[in-house]
């Protein structure tokens, strides 16, 4: 018989997020373990062709893809958006997605919604999604930013807090084993290497993934947890004409603060 992925002690797993919440960082740095093979956003309408998104779609069956998808790889990164993207005439299947059995599933959340939706502009504006910190500059370079509307970043932040809600309401329902993630905690401007080793293995834990000692952590793992690999400092923010203006009207405790 062929030996698959599902025969690796790795439990099978889903990294979920909304995009900008530091998932492509998480992702890799599972990979940098040797036992495991994650695939990045593999139903991305524009990744290997379209064909898993075309094949979800199609057969209206996602977690068949999946099982043939988990035969190559011990786990995906999926990233949706509350508008159902990359499934927005098929919602469902973002849902359905995370249903297959003995899946476990690691959501990452933002606590600042504002600077989420705000870094989310500046990429759809660019056209740069996973990089390099020296390449989204350069794109930016390139690139005249135009002014965001207050109101839409504020229903888009209203959009994603119902969006995490739901996520989370439908694992708890299903009964699904999950581990919730905070980008905050994990890229964090006052977090020590031995705080982000803690976190990695209990990350490393839960999907029954081998444990590094602390100095293979340093020399492989903690790279990518570095706060200097941020795309959007407070200079790229201001890159955008009416950025104060957001700050100041929809700053607060509850959303995020930009600076």
């Amino acid at each position: 018989m062929q030996k698959t992925h599902l025969d690796s002690p790795v439990k099978p797993f889903i990294v979920l997020s909304l995009p900008r919440t530091g998932s492509t960082s998480l992702s890799l740095l599972l990979n940098a373990h040797p036992a495991v093979r994650c695939a990045l956003e593999p139903f991305h309408p524009n990744r290997a062709g379209g064909r898993f998104h075309r094949a979800a779609i199609e057969s209206g069956d996602i977690q068949r893809v999946l099982r043939l998808l988990l035969t190559r790889v011990s786990g995906i990164k999926h990233v949706l958006e509350a508008s159902g993207w990359p499934f927005e005439q098929h919602p469902h299947l973002n849902y359905d997605l995370l249903s297959g059995e003995k899946l476990t599933v690691v959501t990452l959340s933002r606590q600042n919604l504002l600077a989420r939706v705000i870094s989310n502009f500046l990429c759809r504006q660019t056209g740069y999604w996973i990089g390099t910190k020296e390449g989204f500059r350069h794109s930016l370079d390139s690139t005249r930013v135009s002014p965001i509307s207050t109101l839409e970043v504020k229903r888009q932040i209203e959009q994603d807090q119902k969006e995490y809600a739901n996520i989370h309401r439908y694992l708890r329902l299903m009964g699904i084993r999950h581990l919730n993630l905070v980008y905050e905690q994990l890229f964090s401007h006052n977090g020590t290497a031995g705080d982000n080793y803690v976190q990695v293995c209990r990350l490393f834990d839960f999907l029954s993934i081998e444990n590094v000692s602390f100095s293979t952590f340093l020399r492989t793992f903690n790279c990518y947890l570095s706060v200097d690999k941020k795309w959007a400092d407070i200079d790229t923010l201001k890159r955008i004409p009416n950025i104060c203006e957001i700050n100041r009207e929809l700053g607060s405790d509850e959303f995020g603060w930009l600076w």
